[in-house]
C-alpha cells in the first residue's frame, strides 16, 4: 500500500472516530445503547435523535470499511 492511500485510509478514520466520539459524548451511550432506546421508544418519535442515529450507523460503517483498508 503506497504512503499516500495509507495517509488517506488514517484520515479517513480519524474523521469517523471524531464524529462517533462526537455522538457518543452527546447521548452518554455507545451505537448499540442508543439504537435499543430509539427504537424502543413506544410514545412520539424525536426526528433529531433519529437523523443522529441514521448518521451514527452511516459513521459505524464508514469507520469499519477504512479500517479494514488499512
Amino acid at each position: 500500500m503506497s504512503s499516500l492511500i495509507r495517509e488517506q485510509t488514517k484520515t479517513k478514520n480519524h474523521y469517523y472516530e471524531r464524529k462517533i466520539n462526537g455522538l457518543k459524548n452527546k447521548y452518554g451511550l455507545y451505537f448499540k445503547g442508543c439504537k435499543k432506546i430509539i427504537e424502543g421508544r413506544k410514545e412520539e418519535e424525536i426526528f433529531a435523535e433519529w437523523d443522529d442515529f441514521m448518521q451514527w450507523e452511516n459513521y459505524d460503517e464508514a469507520l469499519r470499511y477504512w479500517t479494514e483498508a488499512e
